[in-house]
């Protein structure tokens, strides 16, 4: 069986996704600080081989990266354990959908990837928030143009500039995160960091979206996708469509097309 291997490389985190036979057979999540050649063969190897995937008959690997800091280790990586070199968005694969941004390029390829997946699978105009390093937005326009968007910090950007300055916060927040709702004013360290940072994401991503349609003149539909959209998303006043695997999705959406072309 054929299939084919789609990463989706973060700041902090590698999302990965083998997908044949019309679906996705095996997905995952490794931090980055993990990534090097032994590490990710190891878990990849392991998740492919439950998933009764063999490596001979692995066809392609499609990857973006939301910068370059870790792409030659994880090509070192996929070239150890697959002998295979990977076709990277914006350098080996265009996107075939148009950027209003001052400078096309500086926009990052993952959210380029993000916003033509929800314009593919949910229409136009939509609005993308991706829930993770940071939090950022895509905004698409009815005629399917990418028209910019807003970047805000994420969780894990949270959690280290107030770890960097106050260390022991790291685990009332991380206790935080597990919470489940509070009434009125936080009485405890996690209470108040559950009401200041992970209330507050939500009511910036609910900002995020209500200025987005004013944008748009639209009622947009908005979709939702990242490490921790399941925990945000509860929390907001918006309704969103949930797509964990929106950027995997746009990898295979480019990759096909690159294909038939």
């Amino acid at each position: 069986m054929n299939w084919e291997l789609y990463l989706d490389l973060g700041n902090t985190t590698l999302h990965w996704g083998a997908y044949a036979d019309d679906k996705w057979q095996a997905e995952g999540r490794l931090p980055t600080a993990l990534l090097n050649v032994e590490t990710l063969g190891t878990h990849l190897s392991e998740a492919l081989q439950a998933a009764q995937l063999s490596p001979a008959e692995l066809a392609a690997v499609v990857a973006v990266a939301s910068s370059q800091q870790n792409v030659l280790a994880l090509e070192a990586s996929i070239r150890d354990t697959f002998g295979r070199d990977l076709l990277l968005v914006g350098r080996d694969l265009q996107p075939a959908m148009q950027i209003d941004y001052y400078e096309p390029t500086r926009i990052g390829s993952d959210r380029v990837v993000n916003a033509l997946a929800a314009r593919e699978l949910y229409g136009t105009p939509c609005i993308v928030l991706d829930f993770g390093t940071c939090l950022t937005c895509e905004i698409v326009s009815s005629d399917g143009h990418l028209m910019g968007g807003a970047i805000a910090a994420g969780l894990p950007v949270i959690l280290s500039g107030l770890t960097a300055q106050v260390s022991w916060l790291r685990r009332p927040f991380e206790k935080a995160t597990q919470m489940q709702t509070v009434d009125g004013p936080g009485r405890s360290t996690e209470e108040n960091l559950y009401i200041g940072c992970i209330r507050g994401m939500a009511a910036t991503a609910d900002w995020l979206v209500e200025t987005a349609r004013r944008w748009t003149a639209s009622d947009a539909h908005t979709v939702a996708t990242g490490g921790d959209a399941p925990l945000i998303v509860p929390l907001c006043r918006n309704q969103f469509e949930l797509a964990p695997m929106l950027s995997l999705e746009g990898l295979r959406i480019i990759e096909q097309r690159a294909a038939l072309a």
